[in-house]
């Protein structure tokens, strides 16, 4: 992977976020932890991408982390909610419905890549906060043809270990110019002509209350193009320290320490001290809370899932999240046995 030297104290005249280049075989091991999630209109007869998201598990359940707004927003635009005089008091209550009824007839569907091609994917659950405004995260279990084998496909590891924000992050998604043609046969592989981004830059720090969500979020000074929404921020790890010698086994690790909720870039924004072309991420740990179900009678906090190795990790400190009752009735946290990272002190 190479993207030029950033800006730093070190290099005062490197740019401030770039591209990154990826090598054939980067771009073939990223391309199968991401996955496309696309929308059909019944109404139009037009499909779309509507955002990104990725694999975080494969055994025994085929789970995606996305942003939840990348699928009700779309289903805001498909079918709209109905409009009363207590809409204003008690939210958007017909929102799960409408959410379900279009997963139901299969108009919002998951491109993946398989090992003969890309192919659709349906959803068989999603699981998301009950007011989505609180954390823009929502997780996806998929159902994939049965002649597929979940070991066939790629998974990204989740990240909540503390990471020197002097180090570069990148993100990762595909953009509204992918295109694709739907297969002959339901199950079949098909053709996709994918644009996919990957864009290195800095996080600039937390944004402690983000407009219309109650939860911090990262702020990155990485321009995001539509279609990234929920694609992961990746970290560079290095376990056996950088590479000082040209050699075949890979001593770069990347990891998932987030994913793109939005761009930063609308005025209320701009006067909190952000720069035009930026973007906020989710912080991997709001992912802990969200509840998931995987049968009528088979539900677990996502914190628990990555305790029992469902869901990818690095680290340690993933595997000590668990999630406890809050101090209000109804309320829930997420503790972790070992200590946040500063950049989560808020």
């Amino acid at each position: 992977m190479y993207f030029p030297p950033l800006l730093s104290n070190a290099n005062p005249s490197g740019p401030r976020w770039s591209d990154a280049q990826l090598t054939p075989k980067e771009l073939d091991e990223l391309s199968r932890v991401l996955v496309m999630i696309v929308g059909f209109n019944d109404r139009t007869g037009t499909s779309e991408v509507l955002g990104t998201g990725f694999i975080v598990g494969v055994i025994p359940h085929v789970l995606v982390l996305t942003a939840t707004h990348v699928v009700t927003e779309w289903a805001d635009k498909v079918r709209p909610p109905t409009r009363n005089s207590f809409a204003a008091l008690l939210g958007d209550t017909d929102q799960p419905k409408r959410i379900q009824d279009l997963i139901n007839a299969n108009l919002i569907r998951v491109v993946c890549r398989g090992p003969d091609g890309y192919m659709l994917g349906k959803i068989a659950s999603i699981s998301f906060m009950a007011d989505p405004r609180v954390i823009d995260v929502c997780c996806l279990r998929l159902a994939l043809s049965t002649t597929v084998d979940p070991k066939d496909l790629g998974s990204l590891r989740i990240d909540a270990d503390p990471y020197p924000w002097d180090q570069p992050v990148l993100i990762a998604g595909f953009t509204q110019g992918s295109s694709w043609t739907p297969p002959a046969v339901e199950d079949g592989p098909f053709g996709l002509a994918q644009e996919l981004c990957v864009r290195a830059g800095y996080c600039r720090g937390v944004v402690t209350k983000p407009m219309g969500m109650s939860y911090p979020m990262f702020q990155l000074n990485i321009p995001s193009r539509p279609g990234m929404s929920g694609g992961p921020i990746l970290a560079l790890r290095y376990p056996h320290g950088r590479p000082r010698i040209i050699s075949p086994i890979s001593s770069t690790h990347v990891t998932a320490i987030g994913f793109v909720s939005r761009d930063y870039t609308t005025e209320p924004y701009l006067f909190d001290g952000s720069d035009p072309g930026e973007t906020l991420g989710v912080p991997i740990e709001d992912a802990f809370y969200v509840n998931l179900t995987f049968s009528p009678t088979e539900r677990m906090y996502f914190a628990e899932a990555v305790r029992r190795r469902m869901i990818s990790s690095y680290g340690s400190r993933a595997l000590t999240a668990q999630v406890k009752a809050g101090d209000a009735p109804g309320q829930v946290a997420v503790h972790f046995a070992q200590p946040a990272p500063s950049r989560w002190n808020y």
